[in-house]
């Protein structure tokens, strides 16, 4: 009896088994099918072998994309928000004029209409609820996965990685595949000493030297379009600013800054704005982080005494992690524009970066 037992549990865990690969199957073959951005990777693990564990754009949603009725769950759970673990949620899409799946919005409750992909919160930190789709990792041979990683790191460098996935009626989405975008944008820090609050004693007798290490801050961001696809693109550039923002650096939980351009719309685009890069082709600009423009406000302050300051001036630098934006215009706004059918639609973000350190 117990020789019976243990072959009808086997059998049950190989029919379960099958069942899921051949749910999976289907999705793969009948699944509609959406290309949507990777935010990073990480291509080896010791314990499980060669993989990828992806993150996306979709996974760290700010509260102004809140829907429905999270909102007030996330409110209710404040002060344990590991009670909202594995909650569903429901991740609205809609695709962009690159063709890229973007969130639209993130409910507790299945949408009536749109596409939409099935996920579970895994944390919440401040403003930002962090999803997991269940297509986080993707398995690859070692070869396979030593090639993406040289691709990524040396080849490819501030170029995003688009995965494909085939998401049912229900939202399961599994992964199909990957591929590379050909523009990417490359931050490269430039710093600058800061004099020190307190200068060193003054010669004198009795007067022992002290030695103030200088310290150093980000003073500007150097950036760079990089063209590594096989035919000519076409970018906006509106005099170092209007299409270039800094956003908040979604992963640091401590951030309590924004940047004082939040929310201003992009600047009109014009013809001279406009450059074509051949293949292999870059075009450099340098944003200067100590003008006015690219200041920051503190959100913990009184309103009394918010006022914009550099970046440099940050007293706690990890409470202001940001990252620069590239925000190019619509085909709406390009339309009767020069090269518009060479135009890059999708947006682009450096590595993070605070007032002394670059991130990722």
């Amino acid at each position: 009896m117990r020789r019976i037992l243990i072959i009808v549990v086997i059998a049950a865990q190989a029919g379960v088994l099958a069942w899921m690969a051949a749910g999976r199957e289907w999705i793969l073959r009948r699944g509609e099918r959406f290309l949507v951005r990777s935010a990073g990777a990480d291509p080896q693990d010791p314990m499980r072998g060669a993989y990828a564990r992806l993150q996306f754009e979709l996974s760290n949603v700010d509260r102004s994309l809140w829907r429905d009725g999270l909102p007030t769950l996330v409110g209710a759970s404040l002060r344990d928000s590991r009670s909202l673990a594995d909650t569903p949620v429901f991740a609205s899409l809609r695709v962009n004029d690159s063709g890229l799946a973007v969130l639209a919005g993130l409910s507790d409750r299945r949408p009536a209409q749109g596409p939409f992909v099935r996920g579970r919160i895994e944390s919440v930190s401040g403003d930002i609820v962090h999803v997991r789709y269940g297509i986080e990792a993707m398995f690859m041979e070692q070869d396979a996965a030593t090639k993406f990683d040289q691709e990524r790191a040396r080849l490819r460098p501030g170029a995003p990685m688009d995965v494909e996935i085939a998401v049912s009626s229900d939202g399961t989405a599994v992964l199909r595949g990957v591929q590379w975008e050909s523009l990417g944008l490359v931050a490269t820090f430039e710093r600058d000493p800061v004099p020190p609050a307190n200068p060193p004693n003054p010669p004198g007798p009795g007067n022992r030297p002290r030695i103030v290490p200088p310290r150093q801050f980000i003073a500007r961001v150097r950036l760079e379009w990089k063209n590594y696809g096989d035919k000519e693109i076409a970018i906006a550039i509106q005099n170092n600013a209007g299409l270039l923002r800094l956003v908040p650096n979604v992963r640091a939980s401590q951030n309590h800054y924004r940047w004082v351009g939040e929310g201003l719309p992009p600047a009109r685009v014009e013809a001279a704005s406009i450059i074509v890069l051949p293949p292999g082709g870059s075009h450099v600009e340098t944003l200067d982080l100590t003008q006015p423009a690219w200041f920051v406000i503190d959100k913990k302050a009184r309103p009394d005494s918010a006022k914009p300051i550099a970046l440099r001036d940050v007293t706690d630098p990890w409470a202001a992690s940001f990252r620069i934006e590239y925000v190019p215009p619509s085909r709406t706004e390009v339309a009767a524009l020069p090269h518009a059918d060479r135009m890059a639609f999708s947006s682009l973000v450096t590595r993070a970066f605070s007032s002394v350190v670059g991130g990722d």
